[in-house]
């Protein structure tokens, strides 16, 4: 990962490269230090992921049909972060 990036910006290129598949062994080994650096890139991670999630869970609802409105995505990030 470059190092100019912050935290939040490395949390989410994890998030993608975890979301393709399977990481390779130097994959796991770069995340797992990355992760041992400090706390704050744990959080990050944690919080790339939560987005991550909130919005699969609301490509899922949007493709069900179910109407989103702003104030209820609003609310779901709140919830989420």
């Amino acid at each position: 990962m470059a190092e100019l990036l912050d935290p939040s910006h490395q949390a989410t290129l994890w998030v993608v490269r975890l979301d393709r598949g399977a990481l390779s062994e130097t994959e796991r080994k770069q995340l797992r230090q990355w992760l041992c650096e400090n706390a704050e890139n744990r959080i990050a991670l944690q919080r790339a992921r939560a987005i991550w999630q909130l919005f699969d869970n609301l490509a899922a609802e949007i493709s069900e049909g179910r109407e989103i409105v702003c104030t209820e995505m609003e609310a779901l990030i709140n919830a989420e972060i």
